[in-house]
């Protein structure tokens, strides 16, 4: 598997990944109003859009990949098997300070290859790419996928740990955890 920075033409895939591992992770409704928010998220060029590349199938770049002897792509079920966005400051939303920081955006994994390490190896080229820009901290907000975020290292914040513009626009309904990990 190859994990390589997203092009303009992955951005269709991309959204479809993240909504149907939402949906079938019970993360999102498939006629939640968040749904054209995920399809469109990165479409503008910000943030740092990683996919892993299914072995053996035809990357953006015109090069073919070779055979994973491990079949990460047992069910064969497309050329991009998972995407992960870091949000570096100032191309974020208002999660982050300054510079320094970056928000990560959950990894989204096709359902057919969850619990494969996809969600890992995405994660990790991340935590790389915020050490290559000299980050010093990656935030992340989610309201299901808090044991995964601890699993990899991040620790538990309160939401006063959030930037005072973002504070304002918490939703306590959605009661998203917040989570931060030292670069």
């Amino acid at each position: 598997m190859q994990i390589r920075q997203a092009t303009a033409e992955d951005m269709a895939e991309v959204g479809e990944i993240r909504i149907t591992a939402y949906v079938a992770g019970g993360f999102l409704s498939a006629d939640s109003g968040y749904v054209p928010h995920l399809r469109a998220l990165r479409a503008d060029g910000n943030g740092q859009g990683l996919v892993a590349v299914a072995p053996g199938q035809q990357a953006a770049d015109g090069q073919a990949h070779p055979a994973d002897p491990a079949g990460a792509d047992p069910a064969g079920t497309g050329r991009l098997l998972g995407t992960i966005m870091l949000q570096v400051w100032p191309h974020t939303g208002q999660t982050v300070k300054g510079p320094g920081e970056a928000e990560l955006r959950p990894p989204a994994v096709r359902p057919g290859v969850q619990g494969g390490g996809v969600g890992e190896l995405l994660l990790q080229a991340c935590e790389d790419r915020a050490k290559a820009l000299r980050l010093r901290k990656v935030f992340a907000l989610t309201t299901r996928a808090a044991h995964w975020f601890l699993d990899q290292g991040f620790v538990a914040a309160d939401v006063s740990a959030l930037p005072v513009e973002r504070r304002e626009l918490y939703n306590w309904k959605r009661g998203s955890k917040v989570f931060v990990k030292r670069i």
